[in-house]
C-alpha cells in the first residue's frame, strides 16, 4: 500500500569498481606550461594586442596583467585594483573591446 510519498532508491550511491585506475585524472603526459610572472614581466600594448599575438611567455588568459601600470591605465582608463573590482563579465567584455583577449 502506497502513501503518495516518493521513495527514492540509494543503494547503488556507494558501489565502488574494483578498478581504480579511473578514479582519478590522468595527469601523465600533459605539459606544464612555463608562463613569465606578470608581476615582474611587463610588455608594451603593441606587444599584447591582438588575438593570439603574443610572446611565447605570456599566459594568454591574463595578457592584460602583462600591461606596465602607465599601459594598463591608458587602454582601459582605470587602475588594475579598479579592474578586478569589476564583475567577471565586464572585465571580458573590456578585455574584448582593447583587443587584449
Amino acid at each position: 500500500e502506497s502513501d503518495g510519498s516518493w521513495r527514492v532508491d540509494t543503494s547503488y550511491i556507494n558501489h565502488r569498481t574494483g578498478d581504480t585506475t579511473n578514479l582519478t585524472r590522468n595527469l601523465e603526459g600533459q605539459k606544464e606550461e612555463d608562463y613569465a610572472d606578470p608581476a615582474t614581466a611587463k610588455y608594451p600594448y603593441e606587444e599584447l594586442k591582438g588575438a593570439g599575438k603574443r610572446p611565447p611567455d605570456v599566459d594568454p588568459k591574463i595578457k592584460e596583467l602583462y600591461l606596465s601600470d602607465e599601459d594598463f591605465q591608458t587602454v582601459f582608463g582605470m587602475s588594475h585594483e579598479e579592474f578586478k573590482g569589476l564583475p567577471k563579465w565586464k572585465q571580458q567584455n573590456l578585455k574584448k573591446a582593447k583587443d587584449v583577449f
